[in-house]
C-alpha cells in the first residue's frame, strides 16, 4: 500500500501541543500507512522530541523573517502532503494552510460561541463528553472507523535524559511541584502549597523539586518558606531537563498547566488543582493515574478559557474553598 502523508499543525502552547499528541495516537492506531510531520513554533519544538509517531518536527520562529517562512513553505509544498491537520485554526495556522492548499484541510472547530455563553450567561450548552482531546480528534473523525477510540497524550523521554537530571539534582526520592501558572487566578497560593509541603514531609520525609519556566516569584516565595530540604531550579532547566525531571519523580502536583498535561503524557501519577477553568476551557485530566482538585458547587466557574480575567467577586472561592485535605488524601493514595 502506498504510503500517505499528514502534516499536523499547532503553534502553542506546551498544554495544548502535549494534548494534540493524543491526536497523533489516534491517527498511528487507525492510519497506520500514513506518516505524521509537525509543524510548530521554535521554542515549543522540543517538547516532541523523540515522538515515536512523528517522522519530522518543523519549526519556525514567533518573529520570523518572510525569507524563512517562503523557505519552510517551499519545503512544506515539496512534501506534497496528502492532508494538513489544523489544530490551531489562528491567523498563522490559516496563513499556512493557504499556501499548501493542493493538499485536503482539515481543522478544528473551537466552540467559541459555546464558550461565551457559558462565561457570560452560565449557560452550558456543552456536550457532557466534551473535552479538548475530543474537540482535536474531531478534526479527523471523517477518516476514521466510526468506532474509534481516541488515543491518549504521550511525551518521549530517553535514558540519557533521565540519568543526566538524575546526576544535576543528585537524589533518589522527590516529587515534583509546577506551582506556576500563566496567570494568576490560576496560580494557588505559595503560603497553601508551603503548608501541604511541611504536611508531605512529617508524613513521608519527601523533597519536593519546584519547576517552572522561570525563577517566578512563586518559587521563590515557596522555596523561602519551605524550612525542610527543597530543590527550586525553575528557571536553571531546559524544557527537556523539566520534562526529565518530571519523568523521574514519584509523582507531581500542580495548577493547570503545560507541565501537568506532560506528566500525565509521561504517565505519571498527577494530582492538579484546578481553580477557574475546567474541561470546557480545556482543562482537565484524564490519566487513571490523575487526580482533580476543586472547589465544588461554584456558579462562577469557568469564568474565561484559561483563566485570565481578573475575579469580579469579593474572593476568588474557586481557589480559597478548594480544601487542602483533599490534596493530600490524593497524595496519600498515591503514596502508600
Amino acid at each position: 500500500m502506498k504510503s500517505k502523508s499528514i502534516l499536523v499543525m499547532r503553534f502553542s502552547s506546551i498544554g495544548d501541543i502535549i494534548q494534540t499528541t493524543s491526536t497523533l495516537s489516534t491517527i498511528k492506531e487507525y492510519l497506520p500507512n500514513y506518516t505524521i510531520d509537525y509543524l510548530t513554533l521554535d521554542h515549543f519544538k522540543s517538547i516532541l522530541k523523540n515522538h515515536k509517531s512523528l517522522n519530522k518536527v518543523y519549526s519556525i520562529s514567533k518573529n520570523a523573517k518572510y525569507s524563512h517562512i517562503s523557505e519552510l513553505i517551499l519545503k512544506l509544498q515539496s512534501n506534497k502532503y496528502d492532508y494538513i491537520i489544523d489544530l490551531h485554526n489562528s491567523p498563522r495556522s490559516k496563513a499556512f494552510s493557504l499556501f499548501l492548499k493542493k493538499s485536503k484541510i482539515k481543522k478544528i472547530k473551537k466552540p467559541r460561541l459555546k464558550r461565551f455563553f457559558l462565561f457570560l450567561f452560565h449557560f452550558n450548552s456543552f456536550e457532557e463528553d466534551f473535552n479538548v482531546r475530543s474537540m482535536y480528534n474531531q478534526a479527523i473523525q471523517d477518516l476514521l472507523p466510526v468506532d474509534h477510540k481516541i488515543g491518549n497524550t504521550k511525551l518521549y523521554i530517553s535514558s540519557d535524559e533521565k540519568k543526566e537530571i538524575n546526576e544535576k539534582l543528585n537524589i533518589e526520592n522527590y516529587f515534583a511541584l509546577a506551582p506556576e501558572a500563566a496567570w494568576a487566578q490560576k496560580q494557588f497560593p505559595a503560603q497553601r502549597y508551603i503548608g501541604i509541603l511541611n504536611n508531605i514531609y512529617k508524613k513521608f520525609n519527601l523533597t519536593p523539586v519546584l519547576i517552572g519556566s522561570s525563577n517566578t516569584s512563586i518559587c521563590k516565595e515557596i522555596a523561602k518558606g519551605y524550612k525542610n530540604k527543597i530543590i527550586n531550579i525553575s528557571g536553571k532547566t531546559s524544557l527537556r531537563q523539566s520534562l526529565s525531571i518530571i519523568s523521574n519523580a514519584l509523582f507531581v502536583v500542580g495548577g493547570d498547566t503545560g507541565m501537568i498535561h506532560a506528566a500525565e503524557a509521561l504517565n505519571k501519577h498527577v494530582i492538579a488543582i484546578f481553580g477557574p477553568t475546567n474541561k470546557q476551557t480545556g482543562g482537565g485530566l484524564f490519566s487513571k493515574l490523575s487526580e482533580e482538585i476543586h472547589a465544588p458547587n461554584i456558579w462562577c466557574k469557568p469564568c474565561s478559557i484559561n483563566g485570565s480575567f481578573s475575579c469580579y467577586r469579593k474572593r476568588q472561592y474557586c481557589m480559597t474553598e478548594i480544601d487542602d485535605g483533599e490534596i493530600l488524601r490524593a497524595i496519600k493514595n498515591i503514596y502508600i
